[in-house]
Order: structure tokens, then sequence, then C-alpha cells
């Protein structure tokens, strides 16, 4: 019998077919939802790697940095919020403190200190006489005004606005006595304005005093413009230099409201004071 393992065709083997590697697969790309504010994720250079090992390993670490920012940006949040809302119990703290002493302060006040303050309180109009007075226009016929708006600044545009429509009553003269009847003139005039234009006025005093002679009395709503409405006094002219002699025959009236007082629940009694 023959030897098949002799045999040179049968010990001759098909040659190997070669096996090609498969490729690669494609990275997936995953879009995770970020916080608003945060970066849009992207991976730089990534792709230009060919061992798709090292590329999803490069991936990941991208993905631990974008974590750790959005993490940083949270935090940087909070302790914004946190820092802000110790700012905010810091100016508690001092408002209330301020408070704190305002009230010692006032608890410690004399029975004349305390008097001495709600007088000087009640001179206090804010500036808004003056302001009425500085908008006024040429002449003192407003209104009627209604109730709800009678207040110091509308009071000041009438008073102000009679010295525009009498300019020879603020004229300066030549002698003290004229500036003693034309400023008794002109706020006679304003008197009359104002209780036309639905003011409660009069003058204020004894004729002869000095609170006679520069101060008027007339009825407007609370600084606030609440009712009900309450007494005020107001000086409307300026102050003449002390009379000397001779006259300063060069010195010019003007009008103005320095607020004097008020006085919560009085009211004003009305003169006639002087019709145009």
């Amino acid at each position: 019998m023959a030897d098949h393992h002799d045999d040179p065709a049968r010990r001759q083997r098909p040659p190997r077919v070669p096996i090609t590697p498969l490729a690669a697969p494609p990275p997936v790309e995953v879009t995770l939802p970020t916080a608003a504010g945060s970066p849009r994720r992207q991976y730089p250079h990534v792709d230009d790697v060919s061992d798709w090992r090292a590329q999803q390993s490069l991936r990941l670490l991208w993905d631990r940095t974008y974590d750790l920012l959005a993490q940083l940006t949270a935090a940087r949040t909070t302790i914004d919020d946190l820092v802000t809302r110790s700012n905010q119990q810091d100016d508690l703290i001092v408002t209330a403190r301020t408070a704190a002493a305002e009230a010692l302060a006032e608890a410690l006040k004399t029975p004349d200190e305390r008097a001495a303050a709600v007088a000087a309180n009640l001179k206090d109009d804010q500036g808004k006489g003056q302001a009425g007075c500085d908008a006024c226009g040429l002449t003192g016929d407003v209104g009627p005004i209604p109730v709800d708006q009678q207040t110091v600044a509308n009071a000041g545009t009438i008073i102000c606005g009679v010295g525009h429509e009498f300019p020879a009553l603020l004229a300066a003269t030549t002698t003290y006595a004229q500036r003693q009847t034309n400023r008794e003139e002109l706020m006679n005039r304003m008197v009359w304005h104002l209780n036309q234009a639905g003011f409660a006025a009069s003058r204020y005093g004894t004729p002869g005093t000095p609170e006679h002679e520069f101060n008027l009395l007339f009825d407007c709503l609370s600084l606030d413009g609440s009712l009900p409405v309450r007494q005020y006094a107001y000086v409307v002219t300026t102050y003449d230099p002390t009379p000397t002699s001779p006259w300063d025959t060069t010195n010019v009236m003007q009008t103005k409201m320095q607020c004097n007082g008020q006085t919560p629940g009085q009211t004003t009694t009305p003169d006639a004071g002087t019709p145009d």
C-alpha cells in the first residue's frame, strides 16, 4: 500500500487567505443637555486622532472637563447669591442699628427738646411752597382749585403770581414808609387771590407786629396731599434791611415761600383782602 503521507500532492496545502482586521466602529456623538449659560461642548482635534480608543478616551476627558466647568459655574452662582444675601443682611443690620440709636436718642430727650424738635419739623415744608413759587405765572388769578389739589405748592403759585401781577408793589421806593404801604397792599391782594382760588386765607397776627407784616395764614392739605386741611403760616416777602437814614432807594422787594409753621387740626378764618 502506498504511503499517503509521502504523497507530495497531499502534502501541498492551499495558500492562507489573509484576514483584514475589522475597522473600528465610528464614534457615537452624544449631545448632553447643558445648563443655561454653559458653553456648547466641543472636541477640538479629537477627530484627527486615528486610534479610536485614544479618540474615545480624549472625548471622555473633554466630557469630564465640561462637567467640572458646569459644576464650577453653578458653584459661582451659588457663591454670588450667598454674597448678595450677606450684603443685604449687613444693610439690614446697619438700618436696625441706626433705628435703635435714633430711638434711644429720642427716648433720652427732655420734654423741652421734644417740643423744639416738633416745632422745627412743622416748619419744614420740604421745599414744596417755594417750588410752587418758582413755577408761578404772570398772575395770581389761578383757580378755583379743588380741595384735593389745595397744596402748599399751588398756594405758592398764587402768592408769587400776585407779585408778578403787581410788579410796582415790589419796586424800589424812595422811603421806607412807602415800602411798608406797598407790602401791606401786596399781601392783602395775596389774601384775596388765595380766597378766590378756594384757600381760606388771612393776615397773621396783630397789625403793626412783625408777624402781621411778613406772614400770611392759609389752609392747605398736609404735605403728603392728604385731608383734612390744616393751617400754615408763611413768610411771603423778603425782609427789608434794618431801616437806616437814608433809606436804601435801590432795594427791591421779592416774593418767596418760607414756611413758618403749620397747625394740624386748626383752620383759618378768611379775611376779605384787597380785590383786583
